[in-house]
């Protein structure tokens, strides 16, 4: 197997824990270990220069306050590289919304590669949409559809939109947000979706999801809800939960295997 960069430094919380959440964004915990490939995580590095661009126009309110979230020590990895950690390292890993944005094969390794740093007892934590809800929704709007109900026509473009809007998506959701100046330098910066890592490469259920993790070496693989985890002390705000409890991604299958 081909030697990774390892990180030498590893943040542990209070009770000496080590955690390790893969593409962060802003959603970011200081005691916990984040790791992001997005333009966030190099910005997060440089205050200065964030305050810069936001004064002069080049980077707006929304994204200079997302910056402001972000865990100054964020590592900055791409991930088809592997995870830059040694083996046996983290009690708990965590990504939401993430694998669904990488190539299939990729994505196997990647979770193989969430297996590896892991402690012997550790628990990966996965959060992805859910392919059977959306696909339940799907079918509940042909029905209404079908019998002429109210919001028939509604519902149906939102299951689809859900299915294939961000596969096919030509440019990322937060560009599009921008001024025109804006927008061409990030374009110009960034490159289109697929270089932003938002365009999503697969859906997964309970099935596929579940199988990956069984074949990546995880056991005791289960669902879970965004309140529940066999993580001892989980607590799920600034994750699963946004700060009044609401559900931060609704339609989300929670997934939970041990090392």
């Amino acid at each position: 197997m081909f030697k990774v960069k390892v990180c030498k430094k590893i943040k542990r919380t209070q009770d000496g824990r080590a955690m390790l959440n893969i593409g962060s964004g802003p959603r970011t915990n200081r005691e916990w270990n984040n790791l992001d490939f997005s333009p966030y995580a190099r910005l997060a590095w440089h205050k200065s220069l964030t305050r810069f661009l936001n004064a002069v126009g080049l980077l707006s309110d929304f994204r200079y306050d997302n910056l402001r979230k972000i865990d100054p020590e964020i590592i900055h990895w791409d991930v088809y590289n592997g995870l830059p950690f040694h083996d046996n390292v983290f009690d708990f890993v965590y990504h939401s919304h993430f694998i669904t944005h990488i190539d299939r094969d990729a994505a196997f390794f990647i979770t193989k590669e969430c297996h590896r740093i892991l402690k012997s007892g550790g628990i990966v934590r996965v959060v992805v949409p859910d392919l059977e809800q959306i696909v339940n929704l799907y079918n509940e709007a042909m029905a209404d559809l079908d019998a002429a109900r109210p919001r028939g026509n509604e519902k149906h473009s939102e299951a689809v939109d859900e299915l294939f809007e961000l596969m096919v998506r030509k440019s990322a959701w937060g560009t599009s947000r921008e001024s025109f100046l804006v927008r061409i330098i990030e374009r110009l910066f960034r490159g289109n979706i697929e270089k932003t890592g938002e365009l999503r490469r697969w859906h997964y259920d309970r099935h596929s999801m579940g199988g990956m993790l069984a074949d990546a070496g995880f056991r005791e693989v289960s669902i879970m809800t965004p309140n529940s985890s066999d993580f001892e002390g989980w607590d799920p705000s600034g994750l699963d939960l946004e700060e009044d409890g609401s559900v931060y991604k609704p339609g989300s299958l929670y997934m939970e295997g041990t090392k």
